[in-house]
């Protein structure tokens, strides 16, 4: 996992200040010092919480986004991660607003040379339109905004899934998204197929925040 403080992003691309590390956890992969299985054991004996994938801290290191999103690339492999963005349900669970996903959502933009990823990665790859602006980077790792995430959800998620993620990335100040934001982002798009049903889905959320 990348150790290096957070890559400041360049002026065309969005940021989170809230999101910035404020302290370093000590972090414990495999084989650095210990071995996968042995890290298992520790986690069951409760000496150590596991994060994501071969990823561990103490108990009480609060899991912050740079944290996840270190051990979340770190399963990603090096030139894979230099072309694609870690998003959807993969970014929502790095901001905290939805559980682990079982395989890891990577976007790739069209314009690039398109890499494959095995049967086997533990990822899977979406070419999408992603412009510099819908990204941002947290411990060295490149993740979908919380604006462009929200929309992915909206548009390529279960509904009952993506609604709980989306109200989850809007209704916290520190990501800096708002419903409106969402919306905004759905009603540029064109000829995407699933858009109606997303926007209905924001005004349902946000009709119901102005009822509670």
């Amino acid at each position: 996992m990348p150790s290096a403080p957070p890559t400041a992003p360049t002026a065309h691309r969005a940021t989170v200040p809230a999101l910035v590390p404020t302290s370093s956890a000590r972090v414990f992969q495999a084989d650095n010092p210990f071995s996968a299985a042995e890290l298992q054991s520790m986690a069951l004996d409760g000496l150590l919480t596991h994060v994501f994938g071969s990823t561990y801290v103490r108990p009480g290191t609060r899991a912050g986004p740079a944290l996840r999103a270190g051990a979340m690339a770190d399963e990603v492999t090096a030139g894979l991660l230099k072309k694609a963005v870690i998003g959807r349900q993969s970014a929502a669970w790095i901001y905290g607003c939805a559980p682990a996903p079982a395989r890891i959502s990577l976007l790739i933009d069209r314009n690039r040379r398109t890499t494959s990823v095995g049967p086997f990665s533990g990822s899977l790859l979406h070419e999408v339109q992603l412009p510099a602006s819908d990204t941002l980077t947290l411990a060295g790792t490149t993740v979908t905004t919380p604006v462009r995430t929200a929309r992915d959800l909206a548009l390529y998620s279960p509904e009952a899934q993506s609604a709980a993620w989306v109200k989850a990335l809007t209704a916290n100040p520190a990501l800096a998204c708002t419903l409106d934001d969402v919306k905004n982002a759905l009603d540029v798009l064109v000829r995407v197929p699933r858009k109606r049903a997303a926007l209905t889905l924001v005004d349902e959320l946000m009709e119901s925040a102005r009822e509670d």
